[in-house]
């Protein structure tokens, strides 16, 4: 956890493998104090701005105040003004002085072969040699190809209408190969969403409103707690790139949803914590959602729009 001074104001960047999220992509946020930095590699400086005051004489007799302000990293350097006939020596001022930090995640490295660690909280846990063994999963079923069309899916309930894009996509296919621990993990982590999400919203589910909109911020904020921030990215990102013609509006609304929940993985480590917060981003217009919608809440070309989940 971050620890800082009172008078010194903190500037967090978050970094992953495929992009960078700041602070300031969430108008709702909690206090830094409660930022989470283990499993990150962490670079720190302090910048300073600082201001200076000095007293000029006159001609006429009379004073005037001269100020200055110079910034710099680690300390301020005093204000290259010349100085003029009777003024004194420059006086600092209390200065600013801000933490600026990158956070950046490292990944586990990747292993076809991983075997099925129970993980410290939550996210399901295994007690067999492979992934998945205590489920029955057989031996590398991570890659059969056959197996995994008949057995293994990300895709949450109502995700999509077509069959097909019910099983792994290529993309997905591939991160499973490569990290079958932790795709188990996030298999499970489905099937805590979609217990969740009924128990909030009920059912039956539709895409592009307001509950999808829960479902796949807290889904992939889930995710980022449990295999990192990194894999839960590419993982989601992967999930996404199949895009149905017409439907592109969708898939932005679920991408932008998609790093709502990396983002408060950062401030949450637990399921019901993620999913209060959650559901306060969805009440403040955090999330988005799609409108107007058919009968069907389906698309309206060049009419439907993506719209905060407050409106």
């Amino acid at each position: 956890m971050t620890n800082l001074k009172d008078d010194v104001t903190t500037k967090l960047t978050y970094t992953n493998s495929k992009r960078q999220v700041d602070d300031t992509d969430l108008t709702k946020k909690n206090k830094i104090g409660d930022v989470t930095t283990s499993g990150y590699v962490t670079s720190c400086y302090l910048e300073f701005e600082c201001y200076f005051t000095r007293d000029c004489d006159q001609s006429d007799g009379s004073v005037y105040i001269q100020g200055a302000i110079t910034r710099g990293v680690g300390s301020c350097s005093y204000p290259s003004v010349p100085g003029g006939y009777g003024c004194s020596t420059w006086r600092q001022q209390q200065p600013t002085v801000t933490q600026v930090c990158t956070y950046t995640y490292v990944p586990d490295p990747p292993t076809t072969t991983d075997p099925y660690v129970p993980p410290t909280t939550g996210g399901g846990g295994g007690t067999g040699t492979w992934a998945g063994q205590e489920y029955g999963y057989p031996s590398n079923w991570w890659l059969d190809d056959a197996w995994l069309d008949q057995n293994f899916s990300f895709s949450l309930v109502t995700d999509n209408p077509l069959n097909d894009l019910f099983q792994l996509n290529p993309q997905e296919r591939a991160l499973v190969r490569q990290y079958p621990y932790e795709a188990l993990k996030i298999k499970l982590n489905k099937m805590a969403t979609e217990k969740e999400t009924t128990r909030r919203f009920g059912t039956p589910w539709t895409d592009n409103v307001k509950l999808n909109a829960f479902k796949h911020a807290f889904f992939v904020g889930l995710n980022a707690l449990y295999v990192g921030p990194g894999l839960a990215d590419q993982f989601a990102d992967a999930h996404e790139s199949v895009i149905i013609p017409g439907q592109e509006l969708s898939t932005q609304m679920d991408l932008f949803n998609n790093d709502a929940g990396i983002v408060l993985a950062r401030y949450f480590t637990t399921e019901s914590g993620m999913s209060n917060a959650v559901n306060d981003l969805l009440l403040a217009g955090d999330l988005r959602y799609l409108n107007p919608l058919t009968s069907e809440n389906k698309i309206i070309p060049n009419v439907t729009v993506m719209k905060p989940t407050n409106q």
